[in-house]
């Protein structure tokens, strides 16, 4: 019968092969292991992914009536991590070879709608899943592979998020903590680390609260000003093109971060650091009402393409659409 949960590594080839091909949802999580500040775990993105997945599938079957969805077994791989011990690099031209392969191995056999979801923000990590979707889909017609991913990520790391926080946390955490989150609250920050402290509260050491804060924009070297520029420059470039020039202001924020995570963990003032952001303003309470916000956005994406409310296009985001981006993943 229709409209279950089910998980992939469970069922046995009889109850796979009995799925409805048109109603059934593939969601499969992509993540690597990484390196989370000092007080998370290796496994945070990982973790993090498969708890939201969980959430995501009881959410879709009551979004969609009807439809069975099928979590499969998390990838613990990535691109763009830390560079530290500890931190697993795949490349991403492999990432994107080994997600388009999984796809057409399940579109062989029938399988129509695949969504990928990923809780990791590295840029060509995320643009290898969404090439991986556009490749499947070239191949396998009848087939919608995508992924919210690019789309929550950009959501997030953008600010979108911050009044919707507001919203759902008034009278529980004060307003002005949430507004100095973003844009430098990005890895093992107080949202990251809230998220922990929700899912997986017994692998987060107490010392988080004492952590410093680390934020965007604080080394003046030379090379990072020259980093900045060329960003900011980029961006002005890009505007010239119609698919930029619809949303200026997300194109320019998005290219202010890729060159603050640049001059952050690829040509940082000193060691790499292990976080960036505000772990010490991190709380159960707000990850809750962090991941019910990511996962309402994820589902909504999905319901949408799923019923055709959505055009499958509009789901390719910025990350994949940038050429310099799409470059890297050819590395």
């Amino acid at each position: 019968m229709a409209g279950n949960i089910y998980n992939m590594s469970d069922m046995t080839y009889p109850e796979f092969n009995a799925l409805d091909r048109d109603r059934t949802l593939i969601l499969q999580g992509v993540s690597p292991v990484e390196v989370h500040g000092t007080h998370m775990p290796l496994k945070t993105d990982y973790f993090t992914v498969e708890s939201l997945l969980k959430r995501a599938a009881k959410s879709i079957r009551t979004r969609l009536p009807g439809w069975d969805a099928v979590i499969s077994p998390t990838l613990p791989v990535g691109s763009d991590t830390l560079p530290l011990p500890g931190s697993i690099e795949i490349r991403p031209r492999i990432l994107k070879g080994l997600m388009t392969d999984y796809g057409c191995s399940l579109a062989r056999h029938g399988f129509r709608h695949i969504a990928l979801l990923s809780a990791h923000g590295g840029p060509r990590h995320d643009a290898a899943l969404e090439l991986a979707c556009r490749a499947v889909m070239r191949r396998h017609r009848d087939v919608q592979m995508f992924t919210p991913t690019g789309d929550v990520i950009l959501y997030v790391m953008l600010g979108d998020i911050t009044e919707d926080l507001k919203e759902r946390l008034r009278g529980i955490v004060a307003p002005e903590i949430i507004d100095t989150l973003l844009p430098s609250d990005v890895h093992a920050g107080a949202l990251e680390t809230s998220l922990g402290l929700l899912f997986m509260p017994e692998l987060i050491k107490k010392d988080y609260g004492k952590l410093p804060d680390n934020t965007f924009g604080t080394s003046n070297r030379l090379v990072n000003r020259a980093v900045r520029s060329f960003f900011n420059q980029l961006a002005r470039l890009v505007l010239v093109f119609p698919s930029y020039r619809k949303d200026p202001e997300k194109t320019r924020l998005f290219y202010y971060f890729m060159g603050e995570m640049i001059n952050m963990f690829v040509l940082p003032d000193g060691p790499v650091p292990v976080h960036a952001g505000f772990p010490r303003k991190s709380s159960k309470v707000l990850g809750r009402a962090y991941a019910d916000l990511i996962v309402e956005r994820a589902v909504d994406m999905i319901h949408d393409v799923i019923t055709g409310k959505r055009d499958i296009e509009s789901t390719f985001t910025l990350f994949s659409r940038s050429a310099l981006i799409r470059a890297g993943v050819r590395l």
